[in-house]
């Protein structure tokens, strides 16, 4: 599992307490009280809010050690622990991007920003860093770690809905427009309009009705935005999308 644990071990390293004040510290103290729902400006100053938001996640903490800061990453863990396995990877992986979802990964502290985002992105934020097949590729590859099989070529790890589009073409995993057999773990892309070889959007299919997809997506909202800031369950119109089959 070391793929999915890396990223977290540097976010969660405290080699000694973190405390009012300003500092890198303090900023990853605000970031990991937003996973826990508590909302604070992040800005490395950890005055009378940031010890009040402590105080409401952890009652009694008054500075963060190693052990708190496990506890404030708590979500993020319960969203990647190991899955029972299931009777396919595609099942594995709309078992796993539900498991995130209930976690309700969000950005924190600015557009394609913070620890969830982080970890999706293997460290990258920032408006630059756009996550959606961020999420979809790290949900693949930890199922596929939980059923200890290789992920598929073409889902290999990646960011970009048009890599993924590329490698899918190229090994005949590409379904372009309406897929007449679309399965759970499936992957969606949203076409760019008027443009070829050109995605916007991703997603993973976690359950098909005659027409249309219930899906789980990264970077979106209830509006079904290409650049949002939270994993959403949406509905979306069979014909609207291409597939990537597994």
């Amino acid at each position: 599992m070391t793929y999915i644990h890396d990223q977290l071990a540097a976010e969660l390293r405290v080699t000694k307490p973190i405390g009012p004040g300003k500092s890198a510290g303090a900023k990853r103290v605000q970031e990991y009280l937003g996973v826990n729902g508590v909302r604070l400006v992040i800005d490395g100053d950890w005055g009378p809010a940031t010890s009040r938001g402590l105080q409401m996640a952890v009652p009694g903490a008054t500075t963060v050690d190693a052990a708190i800061m496990e506890r404030l990453a708590f979500p993020i863990l319960r969203a990647i622990e190991p899955g029972a396995p299931k009777a396919t990877l595609g099942a594995m992986i709309a078992a796993t991007a539900i498991q995130h979802l209930a976690a309700h990964p969000v950005e924190i502290g600015g557009q394609n920003a913070g620890p969830w985002v982080r970890m999706y992105m293997d460290g990258n934020e920032g408006p630059a860093w756009p996550w959606c097949m961020g999420f979809v590729t790290f949900v693949v590859r930890q199922a596929a770690l939980a059923m200890a099989m290789k992920v598929p070529e073409h889902l290999e790890r990646t960011y970009s809905c048009d890599v993924v589009g590329g490698r899918a073409r190229k090994f005949g995993k590409l379904v372009l427009g309406p897929s007449p057999i679309v399965k759970p773990g499936d992957i969606f892309l949203v076409p760019a309009k008027g443009r070829a070889n050109d995605w916007v959007h991703t997603g993973i299919i976690i359950e098909v009705n005659g027409q249309t997809f219930t899906t789980i997506e990264g970077n979106t909202n209830d509006e079904g935005s290409r650049e949002g800031f939270e994993v959403c369950k949406r509905i979306r119109a069979r014909a609207t999308v291409d597939v990537v089959k597994l």
